[in-house]
């Protein structure tokens, strides 16, 4: 297989299936970079069509003087960068969604405000395929505002997640917002209950619709209740349940699993260890009656991020743990049955000092994460984009493409280029 923007494969070269690479690589600048969510991109346009090259689009934020400014990065199939673009608004922005345009380019969700302890707008971009803006826009009022998820409709546009506390009834509500092509409101509307309630992912139901996942308050003063919301294709409610003990719980992810089953992933401290968050997996049925419930958990704090489908019945856990003794985190991938209670392997990813994956998805077998590491105590944060084995393995790769040294397991694993910085 031959890649036209890395040249491996090429004449003179070993070939090499680019199913079977996988490699890390980090990129930043001095201040504070996160990479919120990571897809890949299929190009199809060589050797008459029949070849498929795969770009990777890495979205998030870097600090940028005394705020933040929303960055996209395009990367080549071995994880480097081909290109890159910067978005501001009013001067704190974030991107933490990102998902492929019609007609190619992207849209872009997250969050903009003045500083970072003023009240924020929810913020959509979309671009074009170099990144270019073709229009932005902002949604909220004078409140607190923000999206954290966002799905492609098939009529050209997008909904998006998140909560909203200018509109609604009180405090923070639970919002889905649908728009046009161009970005204009299609329809808008808030699920709120009498304490804060926030979604952090959307995902399309198998018979139709969508099912929503995030937490809820019964009061601003109460412990948060995971929470899902399954909705019709107008955004009506067909049903709603909340889930957790006596203490905090919450859903970050949800998944289709069969016809009618869903599972989620997230957090607890109701179960598990006491005092710390627990990774929390948990399996309903179409009505969010609960089938099964399990953490999977250590001594320290789990943070379960997202999960996704890995073979038949089995699924993939992704997230970090933390110690707070040492203010230290590691990105972890573990492989679980259709139960959540039996592993079949797991993977830490111990990036020097730190570091954390916010975003896990199937590829070509393997999988794709994306989020934070620090190489040392004194540096700050890189963007991080990892591409794993179907055994969540790495493999290094050198600047000529050659496989370098295996990297995984539970020893250090150092990127690439250290750092990839905007080259």
């Amino acid at each position: 297989v031959y890649d036209p923007y890395t040249g491996v494969g090429g004449p003179g070269t070993q070939t090499y299936d680019i199913r079977d690479m996988s490699w890390m690589r980090s990129y930043g600048t001095s201040g504070e970079d996160i990479a919120r969510d990571a897809i890949p991109v299929a190009d199809t346009t060589f050797m008459g069509g029949t070849h498929r090259v795969w770009s990777y689009a890495l979205a998030g934020d870097r600090e940028k003087g005394d705020g933040r400014e929303g960055w996209l990065i395009l990367a080549d199939s071995l994880g480097r960068m081909r290109w890159q673009q910067t978005f501001k608004a009013r001067g704190f922005d974030e991107i933490h969604s990102i998902t492929r345009a019609p007609q190619k380019g992207f849209f872009l969700a997250g969050r903009t405000s003045e500083n970072e302890d003023a009240e924020s707008d929810a913020w959509l971009i979309r671009v074009d395929s170099l990144g270019a803006v073709m229009w932005a826009r902002t949604f909220g009022g004078a409140e607190h505002d923000a999206f954290t998820h966002l799905l492609p409709l098939r009529e050209g546009g997008a909904m998006m997640a998140g909560w909203t506390a200018s509109e609604g009834d009180q405090g923070e509500d639970s919002w889905l917002v649908v728009v046009d092509s161009l970005g204009y409101v299609t329809w808008s509307q808030t699920y709120g209950t009498a304490g804060d309630d926030r979604l952090y992912d959307l995902q399309l139901s198998p018979e139709g619709g969508f099912i929503a996942a995030g937490i809820s308050r019964e009061s601003e003063s109460a412990d948060a209740d995971g929470r899902l919301i399954k909705l019709n294709r107008h955004g009506q409610i067909l049903w709603e349940q909340t889930y957790g003990g006596a203490s905090d719980d919450e859903f970050t992810a949800v998944r289709a699993a069969g016809r009618y089953d869903f599972l989620v992933a997230g957090r607890t401290k109701s179960q598990g260890s006491m005092n710390n968050w627990d990774a929390w997996m948990m399996r309903v049925d179409g009505k969010g009656g609960e089938i099964w419930n399990n953490v999977v958990g250590q001594e320290k704090d789990d943070h379960a991020i997202l999960f996704t489908p890995s073979g038949k019945n089995q699924y993939a856990l992704a997230g970090y743990s933390y110690d707070p003794d040492v203010k230290r985190s590691v990105g972890w991938l573990l492989k679980v049955d259709q139960t959540g209670e039996n592993q079949h392997w797991s993977k830490t990813f111990d990036g020097y000092h730190s570091s954390r994956f916010y975003i896990a998805k199937p590829h070509l077998g393997g999988f794709l994460l994306c989020g934070t590491l620090h190489i040392d105590p004194h540096s700050e944060a890189d963007a991080w984009l990892v591409r794993t084995d179907e055994e969540g393995m790495v493999q290094t790769w050198s600047e000529k493409g050659a496989v370098a040294t295996e990297t995984r397991g539970d020893v250090r694993a150092r990127p690439t280029e250290q750092p990839n910085k905007g080259n």
